[in-house]
């Protein structure tokens, strides 16, 4: 792990995009279970540092960075079980909030 602060997430913006994954997207439908409310987190840190280093972080970047997580961290899922609305209302509320944050432009 850096030693530095760049490992360091606002709290309340990893908290909205974790809401945001398990709104919109949850590919293992773990939304509302308390004890697997967690399978996203390492997830929702991860966007919300791409978002701190690229101001030109995007809705397709969104996407595709979803995509990659259902393929290589979820093998076993098949493709019927994740719409691709799904996927596609997830990038654009992680981006909308992104934006109303001014964290991306």
């Amino acid at each position: 792990m850096d030693d530095n602060n760049s490992m360091t997430v606002n709290p309340e913006d990893f908290q909205a995009i974790r809401a945001i994954l398990l709104k919109y997207w949850d590919p293992l439908k773990v939304a509302g279970q308390t004890t697997s409310s967690d399978k996203y987190d390492v997830y929702a840190h991860e966007l919300v540092l791409a978002a701190k280093k690229n101001a030109k972080f995007d809705h397709i970047m969104i996407y595709v960075f979803l995509r990659h997580i259902e393929l290589e961290r979820f093998p076993g899922l098949k493709i019927e079980e994740v719409r691709i609305e799904s996927r596609e209302k997830a990038a654009k509320a992680v981006l909308d909030y992104f934006q109303s944050k001014k964290i991306v432009k």
